[in-house]
């Protein structure tokens, strides 16, 4: 049974951006032991999800299929992975990426909510932490065709303001063939729009950039364990920029706290990651990226912005 938390008062910016769950190295959670196998449930003509539901503009983008209630605090989302590491890739990769996956969790989170819990539409969602990790291996693609299994999703905390659901934690399991394949968390806030424009004024809004990488200016330092650099934007990634956004995506952080990560950790791929924000990335301010080993394969990144903490990400 997950834990509620009411509010009546408007969330101030530090409630709603520095909730976060400590620092420790990435957590991943167990499956509960007498949940049925997600194929139980999912056999049924699915219903795919709307596009404008996962705030997308390009079906394309869209990974999940379905959203099932399993019971009071559950959900169980059918997802497709298409063979492909980036939308401009003409690579075709064997195996299943990070980054995908990061992304199906996220989008599972905004699925669960408006599906599952009624979250209006039109409501903005503050992604506060996201973390993942492999149960072994990262899995393969089939020979052909995308890659498909179901996420479980359970609640463990909800967050209400005025009766309606404004915030939600969650555990999330990813299964193909009823075989575990990862697992994570994720913390996640709603504002209505009227909330979210007094968040967000005075922010310097969306602005488009084309830098060629995600990291640049990159400066190695001790033996090769730091790394500094800049944060590259490039908006006309479909990935990262679906549509025009007022900040820079936690995806882009993502995805530069992964490459840094090889660049020093020089581990071809990380089992687990966790990304935990403190404020909104803002287009038109240069990024920092520092990024240390903190492990034998492990590293530990940071992004600044004006001198202020923006997020930090653990990769192992």
């Amino acid at each position: 049974m997950p834990t509620i938390a009411s509010a009546d008062d408007a969330p101030t910016r530090p409630q709603l951006l520095a909730r976060r769950k400590g620092s420790s190295p990435p957590h991943v959670p167990t499956p509960p032991r007498d949940a049925p196998p997600p194929s139980a449930w999912t056999n049924h003509s699915l219903q795919l999800v709307d596009r404008r539901v996962l705030h997308k503009l390009a079906a394309s983008e869209v990974l999940i299929l379905d959203c099932i209630r399993e019971d009071a605090d559950s959900w169980l989302l059918p997802f497709e992975l298409p063979r492909r590491d980036r939308p401009h890739s003409s690579a075709s990769p064997t195996r299943v990426s990070f980054l995908q996956a990061l992304e199906l969790v996220r989008q599972t989170g905004i699925a669960a909510a408006h599906l599952g819990e009624g979250v209006p539409r039109e409501w903005r969602f503050l992604m506060q932490q996201i973390a993942l990790g492999w149960a072994s291996t990262p899995p393969n693609f089939p020979a052909h065709g995308p890659y498909r299994g179901v996420i479980r999703v359970r609640a463990t905390e909800r967050r209400c303001r005025g009766g309606q659901l404004s915030g939600l934690d969650a555990e999330v399991f990813l299964y193909c063939s009823d075989q575990l394949v990862a697992s994570g968390t994720g913390i996640i806030d709603f504002v209505s729009q009227s909330s979210y424009r007094a968040l967000r004024r005075g922010s310097p809004g969306f602005q488009p950039a084309s830098d060629p990488e995600v990291l640049l200016e990159q400066k190695l330092t001790r033996s090769d364990t730091v790394l500094h650099a800049r944060l590259g934007v490039n908006t006309d990634d479909p990935f990262v920029f679906d549509h025009p956004v007022d900040h820079l995506p936690g995806m882009l952080l993502a995805q530069a706290a992964l490459t840094a990560h090889a660049r020093v950790s020089k581990a071809a791929r990380p089992s687990r990651f966790e990304l935990r924000s403190k404020q909104f990335a803002e287009h038109g301010i240069p990024t920092f990226v520092h990024c240390i080993k903190s492990g034998e394969s492990a590293t530990h990144s940071r992004f600044y912005q004006s001198g202020l903490l923006v997020a930090e990400v653990d990769c192992g």
